[in-house]
């Protein structure tokens, strides 16, 4: 098994991409294949045939009119059947650049938990024509080389979200976002800037200027979760991926992760995840 950083990809897209699965199949089929990852949002849609996504140790086998999506970081790995249809959306910087439209809709709609934690979701057929309407117009209109085409593209992936959005959770809210969505938003980004050096919410909420109680209070309203909770998923995640695709042993994966004592790495694991480490990567072992 190779290591994990020799596998895995973090490359930045540019602008927005628009690929059928036809064409996947005939340029980047290997890619794909084996484990890797994106600094950018990328949308999976199944419209008819088979095949298996793994996404951060989990496999979930493809279905028709089913959407699977891939948020910045996550370690995948995708394998589709020769007969199968859909597309794949490339959405780049939508979760980092603050004051953006379209990140305003991924928190605004409660879409981008719903994405993060449930890739498969099933596409209704109304919806679905919607789509792929969509992304006809999307992937026309980033062929050509004419004035204004990145604001049109913009509204097209505007459309795109709000389609999605009222799929999942109903139509989205008309009210600006609020202090406590800036709030939220921020504590994600610095959670996966610095989960690795960073382990206790008052480290976040010192940077963030609030009290501890505070951001706790508000990261559990909009997420339903404290910011405790927050910060020891996303360790526990970063030490599944190196367990399942790469050959560190424990004391290298926990010291990578920031843990000086393996024991305590150990301990926090176990408390996180339910299940001791080395049962962890006993289960996971890829095929």
């Amino acid at each position: 098994m190779a290591p994990l950083t020799t596998i895995s990809e973090n490359y930045e897209k540019k602008k927005p991409e628009v690929r059928t699965l036809q064409w996947l199949r005939g340029h980047r089929a290997e890619q794909y294949q084996v484990p890797h990852r994106h600094g950018y949002l990328e949308i999976i849609w199944i419209k008819k045939g088979n095949g298996h996504v793994n996404i951060d140790c989990k496999e979930y086998q493809m279905h028709d009119n089913t959407l699977y999506c891939i948020v910045p970081d996550q370690l995948h790995r995708l394998e589709i059947g020769d007969h199968t249809e859909g597309y794949i959306v490339i959405l780049p910087e939508l979760l980092f650049c603050a004051g953006n439209v379209d990140v305003e809709l991924l928190y605004r709609s409660g879409l981008l938990p719903s994405l993060a934690h449930c890739p498969g979701l099933q596409i209704e057929e109304e919806v679905a024509e919607e789509i792929e309407q969509t992304l006809h117009w999307l992937s026309k209109e980033r062929s050509r080389t004419c004035v204004l085409q990145a604001e049109i593209v913009r509204r097209y992936i505007d459309i795109l979200l709000i389609c999605l959005a009222r799929q999942f959770r109903g139509a989205i809210p008309e009210s600006p976002v609020n202090r406590e969505m800036h709030l939220a938003r921020n504590f994600y980004a610095l959670v996966e800037k610095d989960f690795k050096s960073r382990k206790l919410v008052k480290e976040y909420a010192e940077e963030l200027l609030v009290t501890s109680n505070h951001l706790n209070n508000v990261v559990k309203k909009v997420t339903g979760y404290p910011a405790s909770h927050y910060i020891r998923q996303r360790v526990v995640l970063e030490a599944k991926r190196s367990a399942v695709y790469s050959d560190l042993n424990m004391k290298a994966i926990a010291f990578s992760l920031g843990f000086s004592d393996v024991s305590h790495f150990s301990k926090f694991f176990r408390n996180t995840y339910g299940k001791s480490f080395s049962d962890f990567r006993k289960e996971k072992v890829l095929p």
